[in-house]
């Protein structure tokens, strides 16, 4: 969808453009559930944790997210001991699009 214009094929998508997607992962495969075009302004990320690597990464659908070092946690204290792997699910934000995730929630 385009938040203009309304429904967009993958066609319409041109290099450069802005998309938000959302997706589950089925199997092996990655599901898109949505898709559209529109100015982003940080990148998001929310799905059950497979795994963790204390202040260094955080896996989710068996994609592995690097954190920034400055990285801030909801809740800011006890915060992967609060995570049980495969049950919980965790939001992540990299709120300047520099790859490394600096906000990690509970949710």
């Amino acid at each position: 969808e385009d938040e203009l214009t309304g429904p967009i094929t993958l066609a319409a998508l041109q290099a450069g453009d802005e998309v938000e997607v959302e997706a589950i992962l089925s199997g092996d495969r990655i599901r898109i559930k949505s898709l559209k075009r529109d100015d982003i302004d940080k990148y998001e990320v929310s799905g059950v944790v497979d795994s963790f690597d204390e202040d260094v990464s955080i896996t989710i659908d068996g994609i592995i997210f690097p954190l920034d070092a400055g990285v801030s946690y909801e809740p800011a204290t006890d915060f992967y001991s609060n995570i049980l792997e495969g049950v919980t699910v965790v939001e992540l934000q990299d709120e300047d699009q520099d790859s490394l995730f600096d906000e990690a929630e509970i949710e």
